[in-house]
């Protein structure tokens, strides 16, 4: 599938390409995780299983996709989280394997970072295996600087909401 492609600064084509999911998405995003092959899923999920109900993940987080082609593509979780008072974010991506390198996981990350800032988060973070730097490269490009702290066999992958050199995109549900 060929995806146009419009300038980083644009907020308002963000709309046509990332979503908030809601209920009605639920089959479509299982659909997703069984598109997904075991090694994406595990980096996705660090080797756990994913959820056994979309539902929860859906109620638990924030939930941002991609829809093509009559189906989701892609899907990004945020998270609020409060940290001695300090508010960040922790997000995570799923991308169908067919679909990487088609820069759906940078519109996510960049979607998730503008919900995010909007709501007083200061960082944005993600976890990933030591070693693993689609993470640390994805979060980068898409809006810059990063810094990795690797404890307790995890690698966390930062980015200050306030330095990002790239635009935030806003998304608004349907």
């Amino acid at each position: 599938m060929n995806r146009p492609l419009w300038p980083n600064t644009a907020s308002a084509p963000c709309r046509r390409l990332v979503h908030l999911a809601s209920e009605r998405d639920i089959p479509a995003i299982e659909a997703l995780h069984e598109r997904c092959s075991t090694q994406v899923l595990n980096g996705r999920y660090l080797g756990f299983p994913p959820p056994r109900a979309v539902e929860t993940l859906i109620r638990k987080t924030e939930t941002f996709i991609v829809p093509g082609d009559g189906e989701i593509l892609a899907m990004g979780n945020l998270a609020l989280r409060h940290d001695g008072g300090a508010r960040w974010a922790e997000v995570a991506v799923l991308v169908r394997d067919d679909h990487h390198r088609h820069g759906h996981a940078t519109d996510l990350i960049r979607a998730m970072a503008g919900a995010a800032k909007a709501r007083g988060a200061r960082e944005l973070a993600t976890i990933t295996r030591p070693g693993y730097g689609l993470a640390a490269q994805v979060m980068s490009r898409s809006l810059g600087p990063v810094s990795v702290t690797i404890a307790d066999g995890l690698a966390s992958v930062t980015c200050n909401l306030y330095g990002a050199t790239h635009s935030l995109l806003t998304v608004e549900s349907e």
